[in-house]
């Protein structure tokens, strides 16, 4: 799917508006989240952005939050890509104060973030995987491979 100009742009402008108006940016990330049209990477693109906003603002249930929404998303991309957006996420809730206890909002948000991750590269096809699964099968029915 080609990224197109205006989700581009959109992106770029939220990250300018980062440093001067945080508020406008992250909505700006939600709506480029939500868009269906918007290319793949216009929304890891805007999922970083959202991330940095998030923790410029120091709004760690968001970052929380916004995993969880993004489960869906992270079945669509590549695995090394999600992995980019969780350590952004990760980066971000640990610079976010007063959440030193294991009950607070970011350490149960990051126990979610690794569920999510677990889940979603069990859930992946292995390369390997089946051939494994094959050669598991043909010696359980006694044939040689």
């Amino acid at each position: 799917m080609a990224s197109s100009s205006a989700d581009k742009d959109r992106v770029r402008r939220g990250n300018e508006l980062l440093e001067e108006s945080t508020e406008q940016a992250v909505a700006i990330f939600q709506d480029v989240l939500k868009d269906d049209s918007a290319s793949p990477r216009d929304k890891e693109s805007a999922a970083i952005g959202l991330a940095k906003a998030y923790g410029k603002l120091q709004m760690g249930d968001q970052l929380a939050a916004m995993m969880q929404d993004l489960r869906p998303f992270f079945l669509d991309i590549a695995k090394a890509k999600t992995a980019k957006i969780v350590k952004v996420v990760i980066d971000e809730l640990s610079q976010v104060p007063g959440n030193p206890g294991a009950a607070s909002p970011t350490v149960r948000g990051s126990h979610r973030m690794v569920q999510g991750a677990q889940a979603h590269l069990l859930a992946a096809p292995h390369p390997g995987k089946a051939r494994c699964c094959a050669l598991q099968e043909a010696r359980l029915c006694g044939v040689s491979a």
